[in-house]
């Protein structure tokens, strides 16, 4: 499940309980209250902060802890919290930065007995170094959840829509992700409640449920979390949990508890008539997943119990201490341990690929016996990204695995300084790795670097101790130059020159109030940033921001436009990006967001254009409570030809786009 569905659980039992008087809007010190947004802006975790420590203390009681991630599953251990920059010299502390191979860093497993031993160290150290925390969760527990008739007899041939549809936004561009909404210009398809798929057909400006899929219990216990649509295919990825025991010799029994991530695939020739084809499953927490071609890549993180891997280390298989795929046991030649005793972690990333036309099958395996910060994904290859605290610094260890035909190959691996904080702060361009970090140290100070690393994770050149006390908030790559926010009480905007890929050199800095969460390129010589517009002298925030930049020159960046939409407090996309819609080429920038009043969560979508003369233009403001209780983060904006379409919840409302966005249409579940 994801952790924002947790957070929304916790929002409403929040919404249910008196304020007191003096913690009441109204009767905050405002100025002070912006001022929160330095602290709780980065993740929606860290929004959460108050209600997280109440639900711990209730999870503690069931020996359970609960780790919250934002996107992607980035997890920032409380150390990265308060310590901050690196001492100048590079590599004085922890681990020299620089290119390794993969053997060097991880090896494959020879046995089950090898991969059991480094499960009972990793424990054993984990313990000793009071670093247990999140990964002593019980299994998997870290991430718990008549137009219609006529419309039918149409949906009997194959769709081939060559009309003007949004795709979901994503990291890569020609790498498909899952989302919770799709739409192929003909068709709606709509995760609801996280237990169906809404198959709602839009054509002749009309729209009209057509079917609902509904997978088995056994496939998904009510949690769909993402899917994916190719032509008439349309891959669900679901989440269950089993449970088993078995007798431990006399009047001793153990239980093993698992949590499965499987993807279910359906035909859908006829839209009306969706027939399941194949499921393939894993073992595992679902961390996010990619689509290349004809293949899904499946990523999953696996956490044994600990109790099992303290007792039962030297009958690994028979114990469930190593994953199922397809529910086999993976062959140890398939798993990669770290190389040093004194490394690794007692939890897995497990990465699989499924061919489309073969859905009931694992193309591919390959595991790693340690747990991912970020993922990147470029057309070729996978690179899992591992922050580490290394002798009172932060460091990120880097692993490629090659990719091409649903074929996944450990290649290459390399340590770089630093924290990777921002999706988009990874990127691969003409076989160069390029990633910007942040760098935290126990002194208590903080500074950004910019590497480039080759094909063999080598460091081919860098820049260092850039912004010093300030963290990376965003970034964006568009061929050989790089820009990057990085903010305390102002944001500089800075452009890179990559084109010297061992001499890379910073263009330019700008330096305008607030600061923007994320980066989209918007036409030519354009940059649109979305953040918060904040008071350069006390910091507090003032309302999300909208900026444009003109970035023709990249040595001399101009911020040309911006509009501050005041009493907006949140908004999705901050921290999952494919919760915006961007297109430049239609002129559409979508974004729900949430205000906090005293009476609850106010939570809307809104669509902006741009026009070079007149600005920002604010084209649609749509009360989402119209629907219901909605979660803001499950909101999702589409287009196709000239009608949007706003899905939230168990309803649909389109918009004419041609008539300002008048309210055509509206479909209730």
């Amino acid at each position: 499940m994801k952790d924002y569905s947790v957070l929304e659980k916790i929002r409403k039992s929040a919404d249910s309980c008196e304020i007191p008087e003096s913690l009441k809007p109204e009767n905050l010190d405002l100025e002070k209250k912006g001022n929160l947004r330095n602290i709780y802006s980065r993740e929606p975790w860290k929004k959460a902060a108050a209600a997280a420590a109440v639900l711990a203390l209730a999870v503690l009681a069931g020996f359970l802890t609960v780790n919250f991630k934002g996107n992607q599953g980035e997890q920032l251990s409380a150390s990265f919290e308060t310590a901050k920059k690196m001492e100048e010299t590079a590599g004085s502390a922890g681990k020299e930065e620089g290119a390794q191979t993969l053997e060097e860093l991880y090896i494959p497993a020879e046995d089950y007995d090898e991969i059991c031993k480094k499960l009972q160290n990793s424990l054993s150290n984990a313990r000793s170094k009071n670093l247990l925390e999140s990964e002593t969760a019980m299994g998997d527990m870290a991430a718990a959840e008549e137009a219609a008739a006529s419309e039918a007899a149409d949906s009997g041939s194959t769709v081939s829509y060559a009309g003007d549809y949004s795709q979901t936004n994503v990291q890569t561009e020609g790498v498909d992700e899952g989302d919770v909404v799709k739409t192929d210009g003909r068709y709606l398809y709509i995760i609801r409640e996280g237990r169906e798929v809404q198959i709602v057909s839009i054509q002749a400006g009309k729209m009209a449920e057509v079917a609902v899929i509904r997978p088995t219990l056994e496939q998904s216990e009510n949690s769909i979390l993402d899917m994916y649509l190719t032509g008439d295919t349309l891959q669900i990825i679901c989440q269950r949990y089993d449970a088993d025991m078995q007798e431990d010799g006399e009047d001793a029994y153990y239980m093993n508890y698992r949590g499965i991530t499987s993807v279910c695939t359906y035909d859908l020739t006829d839209r009306a008539n969706p027939v399941h084809v194949g499921t393939t499953e894993q073992e595992g927490t679902y961390y996010t997943s990619r689509k290349s071609g004809e293949y899904l890549y499946l990523f999953t993180s696996v956490y044994p119990q600990e109790s099992l891997i303290r007792q039962y280390a030297d009958q690994g298989k028979e114990y469930g201490l190593i994953p199922l795929v397809n529910r086999e046991t993976m062959a140890a030649s398939d798993i990669y341990i770290p190389k040093e005793d004194d490394r690794g972690g007692t939890e897995y990333m497990l990465i699989t690929s499924v061919n489309e036309n073969k859905p009931d099958q694992i193309a591919d395996q390959k595991a790693i016996l340690e747990s991912a910060s970020r993922f990147y994904v470029s057309t070729e290859n996978i690179y899992l990204e591992r922050e580490n605290w290394e002798a009172g610094s932060t460091q990120t260890a880097i692993a490629r695995f090659s990719f091409s035909q649903g074929k996944i190959k450990g290649e290459s691996a390399g340590v770089v300084n630093g924290a990777v904080t921002d999706d988009f702060a990874t990127n691969e361009y003409d076989g160069f790795l390029r990633v910007l970090t942040t760098q935290w140290n126990d002194s208590g100070s903080q500074t950004n670097n910019v590497y480039v690393l080759d094909q063999n994770m080598e460091i081919v050149g860098k820049i260092d101790n850039l912004a010093e006390d300030e963290s990376i908030y965003s970034a964006r790559f568009m061929g050989n130059t790089g820009y990057f926010v990085t903010y305390r009480q102002v944001d500089p905007l800075f452009s890179v020159d990559f084109s010297d890929p061992t001499h890379p050199k910073i263009l330019g800095e700008l330096k305008v109030s607030g600061f923007s969460e994320y980066l989209h390129f918007y036409g030519e010589n354009r940059l649109l940033g979305i953040g918060w517009e904040t008071d350069p002298e006390t910091g507090a925030t003032k309302g999300l921001k909208l900026s444009m930049f003109d970035v023709s020159d990249p040595a001399d960046v101009k911020e040309v436009d911006k509009l501050v939409i005041k009493n907006i407090d949140y908004f999705p996309g901050e921290y999952n990006y494919k919760a915006l819609t961007v297109s430049p080429e239609k002129n559409v920038i979508g974004l729900a967001a949430s205000s906090y009043e005293s009476s609850g969560t106010v939570n809307s979508y809104m669509v902006f254009s741009y026009d070079e003369k007149e600005g920002f233009l604010t084209d649609l403001t749509y009360g989402l409570q119209e629907g219901g209780d909605v979660s803001a983060e499950e909101v999702r904006g589409v287009y196709a030809d000239d009608t949007f379409y706003v899905a939230a919840g168990n309803n649909v409302t389109a918009f004419n786009m041609g008539k300002g966005y008048e309210k055509i249409a509206e479909l209730a579940g």
